[in-house]
């Protein structure tokens, strides 16, 4: 059974289910009886749709086959009521990548000493803090929030109390960190309540609503006086995402594993990781965190094999796959300090942090604004260039160790992949999507 769009004409659309057999033509059909209706309002692949319908469909063969209609809203119909989070939450991957390039200019600037601190934090507290919670939370933000439209003045509020929040921790030396804790915390919190309330009608919003709350409240911990664990308990909800919604952009297409084996792995994968990411936060550097962060990274490893296995689609999904490799890695690399009694290294995990979720969010953001439209994933020589500079900082990240000049090369390359970004991709993402996918 696979699964086929058919154009009805006008704003209709079905989605049906049959033998693959080709396209089905709207005349082939000997009628459709309506079985079960449901008025709502929602949104689907660009448009504003209302008035899904299931209904039965008979072929002139004979047979039957179910088929989900989705008629459209034309856009004169669509309500005034406010921007759609989905052309508002565009721009927030621009403004958490700028913010990016931005905080890695003024940490070099600190460092090199041309310039004051003006925050309360340390720097490298500040840095990790604004990578975390000002970059990743506008970036998922924007994800879990275009899975659930909002309208109205919702967005807005949003993002000016992200970019409240951005000034208020640049300048908490001035106004105090307690102060400025307490409006940085008023985005994730509220991103978080709008989607925990969405998740109460639709469940399948459930995994960005639990992301959102553990990054809020890995936030307040961070401003508790708890950097460390807040720092942890955003980095497992950050890589907890990464492995469930990287199985949508990388696996899909593949045909090596059989569908069946694909969920059980997928399914044991996110289990296991979400149970070591767990215990890593509580009690890092113990042995049952590095038994469970040992068995994690080798269920993702099993997992990778599988995808990469399979057919990929051109240079984006080969980028996506290699990215998430340095998620096992991450992982097997904790499950070696663990066995050590150590404490992971400042650098290791924010090697891990940096590269694997920048190349990831990076490669996803293009995915939907280049590889969308063309299944093969396109790449511009500007992508290439942001991918190149982010394993870059990978790599010389994990280096700093033996070679602490490279710490301000690597500020550097992260700057610049987030600035290219920005340039390149600001035509894309500046405006809104009014093409259907």
């Amino acid at each position: 059974m696979t699964q086929r769009r058919l154009e009805s004409g006008g704003m209709a659309s079905c989605v049906a289910r049959h033998s693959p057999r080709g396209i089905f033509a709207p005349g082939d059909f000997a009628g459709c009886r309506r079985s079960t209706a449901a008025a709502r309002t929602g949104y689907a692949g660009g448009r504003n749709y209302t008035s899904v319908i299931s209904c039965d469909l008979r072929y002139k063969a004979g047979s039957r086959i179910k088929v989900r209609t989705m008629t459209a809203i034309p856009s004169e119909q669509t309500p005034a009521d406010g921007p759609q989070s989905q052309d508002l939450f565009r721009p927030s991957f621009l403004t958490g990548a700028l913010w990016a390039g931005l905080a890695s200019l003024v940490t070099l600037s600190i460092g090199f000493g041309s310039m004051a601190g003006p925050t309360a934090f340390a720097p490298a507290d500040w840095y990790a803090h604004e990578g975390l919670y000002g970059y990743l939370a506008a970036i998922i933000t924007g994800f879990c929030l275009g899975a659930a439209p909002l309208s109205g003045t919702k967005p807005v509020v949003l993002m000016l109390a992200w970019l409240a929040g951005r000034v208020a921790i640049l300048a908490s030396g001035t106004i105090g960190a307690v102060v400025a804790g307490g409006i940085d915390s008023v985005f994730l919190l509220l991103a978080a309540a709008i989607v925990a309330r969405m998740a109460l009608a639709d469940r399948g919003l459930l995994p960005q609503a639990g992301v959102l709350v553990a990054m809020a409240a890995g936030n307040v911990v961070f401003h508790l006086g708890m950097p460390g664990l807040g720092t942890r308990i955003g980095i497992a909800a950050v890589v907890l995402l990464v492995t469930l919604v990287s199985g949508r952009p990388i696996g899909p297409g593949t045909e090596a594993v059989p569908a069946a084996g694909r969920n059980l792995v997928d399914i044991a994968t996110l289990a296991v990781s979400a149970a070591a990411l767990l215990v890593w936060i509580v009690l890092p550097g113990t042995l049952v965190t590095g038994i469970l962060m040992l068995v994690g990274g080798l269920a993702q490893v099993l997992r990778l094999i599988g995808w990469v296995r399979s057919r990929t689609q051109g240079t984006l999904m080969l980028i996506q796959q290699l990215a998430y490799g340095l998620i096992p890695l991450g992982f097997l690399a904790l499950a070696s300090a663990a066995f050590r009694h150590e404490q992971p290294g400042p650098a290791n995990v924010r090697a891990w942090l940096i590269a694997a979720i920048a190349i990831l969010t990076l490669a996803m953001v293009t995915h939907m604004d280049l590889g969308r439209d063309k299944p093969t994933g396109t790449l511009r020589m500007t992508a290439i260039v942001i991918y190149a500079a982010v394993a870059a900082v990978f790599v010389l990240r994990l280096l700093n160790g033996w070679l602490p000049i490279l710490a301000p090369i690597a500020g550097v390359a992260w700057m610049v992949a987030f600035v290219v970004f920005v340039l390149g991709y600001l035509p894309l993402l500046a405006r809104p999507r009014t093409e259907a996918p």
